[in-house]
């Protein structure tokens, strides 16, 4: 808390507003003040006479704190553990004190209280990389500390007040760990602050790619440590981070106002934020708007959404040279404001969420139509192979009726010699089982359903779906990444005669990129110089989609369909770095034993399983030659894990969601993860409270309106519905999972489980909304939803999880 107070010499004029190493001024106008803190200002409409009408010129400010600052839990700052005490394993390989810290000591301080203390600031000051006070070290650091000296219980640590050698101490240690002192140096007469100059340097390089203030801070502390520099305190250190990120992004937001209104979209972006006629809301809702299930309605109002957003043009031009990271969190921050918070931005901070926002929407719908194209051709194979099925059980009559028939031919032709009398039998037969043309297609159809070729019905789906498909490859700006570009020629083509309906097509076209199935579909058996029309469309389709998958296309300004290869650094870069990565992988660092230790792994792997293949009766191999896991059998329970079993089951108490949830953030301080995107500190009261409430709410469920309805926390449910839009991100759910995982992963009882380093593949169902790009109808749960993916360690963690569509 910190108290501070006002003094106003008159009511028209500027008043100064005076709090330790804090300075405020209001400014103020003919209808209007404005507050500043230090280089910060912010006006606020305020009607004058609620100035003037103040009672008192002397005002206690209180709880009083910058809500720019960052927390420290947030960030990789080292610091001693508050809420747990430190193990004994911990202790012995991190604070027991070597050959050579002895005989430094020794050599450093004369008394054992000396030696006691200095070895005290030695063994925290390796660990956090500055100095503290002696009474915020754990005492079971210098009980340790104390033992491995073998010194008397009651030695106690600490320095008198007017003792000097605590300085001397600390720089004997910067001495022996080659460490440099955070403060001013004289340097040809003069005080230069080279740790602070190193600190800002570091961190406007990190603010060029980096946007969250946590992220900046963690970047600073690595490269203050290998440059070999003090840590300075976190407040110190957070006010650099975010004096040059302020600076950082100023810069950027002038430079793209300038761009903007260059290219005469200032006006465009202004009128996004405008309310529309006869209603209630903007268009920049409209930026906002996600895809929703691809059917034929919504596709086209979707389409039309997507030819809005391309109406803004190129808005990347406007965002050249700043990095995606930020392009992404800019965007971010654009998504959860709305048009009023944005309106009290400066222009060029609001222009640039702008036109940020406007070009991840872009992409995001680039993407979206490409999810659509290959789900599309997804389903079309899967109503093929549905259409398989149906045949091969309807060919089951066929089949009878033409052997019977060709059995009875066969009679005729045992029993009547001559030839005349059996044609005329023969053509009898025909006719009363329904002529030549009736049973020919009749043997087309056995033929056709016999095996497992399901394809020969895709070209009849994909034909049902030919137009919704060529508005989206009409949409898309298709490219190959390499110079192959025989199946964007083949597309090009198809595209630019759409309106063609000729059953065959003449002109000569690349097919090489087809396979033997594609090309005999294709092709004509009677005139090779034609080509069936239908299915080439289809073939083309099907490798698009393949291309997308997989990678060999990409669509230009998409984000997950966008070409790889422009992330990836340039192999000069790689080379720099190539030998420390080999050797932290484990794997040769050239191609020609690399894939020599591959294939020789890939042999050893592929010979032990054969070698172990009768041995596991849960792994067969089926009729068809595809392999198959049984489902798992549990072992039976034995008595005394019955037992066991019985005996937590008694001593385990049994607690609500919300208590453990709690619990759980005083061990990991999970909760902590969460807050304003930009890195700042909430403004919220009891805000971790709120952040826990919110989980509960969204992770059960249970939705907003019942949690503020059925929990003892006075919250208001637009309070967590806000809370949930402004303060919750998928990154920052990542980060407070992996807290939880690395506390987890400390307990004895997982290494039981196994080892991590063995791998499952998991697959759930999970009931979402329905209206989206991901829910579809499951076959064998028989529900609409989608799977959650995941790999799953032996140790019951999972490493990677994702959602994929059932028709998959």
């Amino acid at each position: 808390m910190i108290h501070g107070h006002i003094q106003i010499s008159s009511p028209l004029h500027d008043i100064e507003i005076f709090v330790p190493k804090i300075r405020i001024t209001l400014y103020f106008g003919t209808n209007y003040f404005g507050i500043s803190f230090g280089t910060n200002f912010r006006s606020f409409q305020l009607k004058m006479q609620h100035l003037l009408t103040m009672p008192q010129k002397h005002l206690f400010l209180t709880q009083f704190r910058s809500t720019h600052m960052s927390s420290i839990e947030k960030t990789a700052y080292p610091r001693f553990p508050k809420r747990r005490k430190i193990k004994s394993t911990e202790l012995s390989s991190s604070y027991s004190l070597r050959d050579d810290e002895l005989k430094m000591i020794k050599l450093a301080a004369k008394t054992d209280k000396s030696r006691f203390n200095l070895a005290i600031q030695l063994k925290a000051f390796q660990r956090l990389g500055y100095f503290i006070d002696m009474d915020k070290i754990p005492s079971e650091i210098s009980v340790h500390i104390r033992q491995s000296l073998k010194y008397h219980y009651r030695l106690t640590p600490g320095y008198s007040d007017n003792n000097k050698s605590i300085y001397r101490h600390r720089q004997k240690i910067r001495e022996f760990l080659n460490v440099k002192r955070w403060g001013y140096d004289d340097v040809d007469g003069k005080k230069v602050h080279q740790g602070m100059k190193l600190a800002i340097q570091y961190a406007y390089v990190a603010s060029q790619s980096m946007n969250n203030i946590p992220d900046i801070i963690n970047a600073v502390i690595e490269q203050l440590v290998q440059a070999s520099y003090e840590l300075p305190s976190f407040y110190r250190l957070s006010r650099i981070v975010r004096h040059t990120r302020h600076s950082v992004n100023n810069k950027i937001f002038r430079e793209t106002m300038e761009r903007i209104l260059a290219s005469d979209q200032s006006e465009i972006f202004s009128n996004l934020l405008k309310l529309q006629d006869g209603t209630q809301r903007t268009l920049f809702n409209q930026l906002k708007n996600q895809p929703k299930r691809p059917s034929i309605k919504k596709f086209q109002k979707f389409l039309d959404h997507f030819q809005w957003l391309l109406s803004f043009g190129n808005v990347m031009h406007c965002l050249d040279g700043i990095a995606k990271v930020k392009i992404e969190q800019f965007a971010e921050e654009a998504h959860q404001l709305t048009a009023d918070d944005l309106i009290e931005f400066g222009e060029a901070k609001r222009y640039t969420l702008i036109a940020s926002l406007i070009y991840r929407s872009q992409a995001n719908a680039k993407d979206a139509l490409a999810v659509m194209f290959c789900r599309l051709i997804a389903i079309a194979h899967k109503q093929s192979k549905t259409e398989l099925a149906s045949k091969l059980n309807n060919s089951k009559e066929d089949t009878c009726t033409i052997v019977e028939l060709f059995k009875n031919i066969m009679h005729d032709g045992q029993s009547i010699k001559e030839h005349n009398e059996f044609a005329k039998a023969f053509y009898q037969k025909i006719d009363d089982d329904g002529g030549f043309s009736l049973l020919t297609n009749k043997c087309d159809d056995i033929l056709a359903s016999h095996g497992d070729e399901y394809r020969i019905y895709l070209t009849d789906m994909i034909q049902k779906r030919r137009s919704l498909l060529f508005k989206i490859l009409n949409a898309l700006q298709l490219n190959s990444p390499t110079q192959d570009d025989k199946l964007i020629l083949a597309m090009q083509y198809l595209l630019k005669h759409e309106n063609r309906r000729a059953e065959f097509i003449t002109e000569d076209i690349d097919l090489s990129f087809t396979t033997a199935f594609w090309n005999k579909q294709i092709m004509s058996s009677v005139d090779k110089t034609k080509a069936n029309r239908r299915a080439l469309e289809s073939c083309v389709f099907e490798y698009v989609s393949k291309g997308l998958n997989s990678g060999d296309l990409y669509v230009k300004g998409a984000r997950n369909y966008a070409d790889y290869r422009a992330e990836l650094l340039p192999w000069e870069e790689c080379q720099e770095h190539l030998e420390a990565f080999c050797d932290e992988v484990g794997i040769a660092n050239n191609a020609e034993d690399m894939m020599g230790n591959l294939k020789k792994t890939l042999t050893d792997k592929a010979q032990d399983v054969d070698k172990n293949y009768f041995n596991i009766p849960d792994f067969v191999i089926n009729e068809e030659g595809r392999p198959v896991l049984k489902k798992y059998e549990p072992k039976p329970k034995s008595d005394h894990a019955e037992k066991i079993e019985s005996l937590i089951r008694q001593r385990l108490p049994e607690r609500s969601l919300l208590d453990i949830l709690t619990n759980g953030h005083h061990h990991t301080g999970w909760a902590y993860e969460f807050g304003p995107i930009t890195g700042t500190e909430a403004k919220l009261e009891n805000a971790i409270e709120k952040y826990i409430l919110t989980n509960f709410c969204y992770g059960t469920g249970l939705g907003p309106t019942q949690t503020a309805k059925h929990v003892r926390f006075e919250i208001e449910p637009r309070t967590l519905s806000r809370i949930n839009k402004k303060h919750f991100t998928l990154n920052s759910l990542t980060k407070a999972i992996t807290r939880v995982v690395n506390c987890l992963n400390e307990f004895p009882l997982l290494r039981a489980w196994g080892t991590g380093q063995r791998v499952a593949v998991d697959g759930t169902l999970e009931e979402i909304h329905d209206d989206n790009m991901i829910a579809e109808q499951h076959i064998r749960y028989g529900k609409k939803g989608g799977i959650a993916y995941r790999h799953i360690a032996d140790n019951y963690i999972a490493l990677f999880s994702t959602f994929i569509r059932c028709v998959e």
